[in-house]
């Protein structure tokens, strides 16, 4: 993904290359297949989660 001197640089760069589409967004087929380098991509989406409560064991 790159020569990069830290994480921060790498960060900005993948954000810089994904800048041309709309961000929160799902890419389509064709905006995937045309990409030419890593982009960082971050998508809205909801989920449901069951809650559950997790039992604790105390050894002896």
């Amino acid at each position: 993904m790159g020569d990069y001197a830290d994480d921060i640089t790498q960060n900005k760069a993948l954000m810089n290359a994904s800048a041309v589409y709309q961000l929160g967004m799902v890419p389509t087929v064709d905006q995937m297949n045309a990409l030419t380098s890593n982009i960082f991509w971050m998508v809205t989406k909801t989920v449901n989660v069951v809650l559950s409560k997790i039992g604790h064991v105390q050894r002896d």
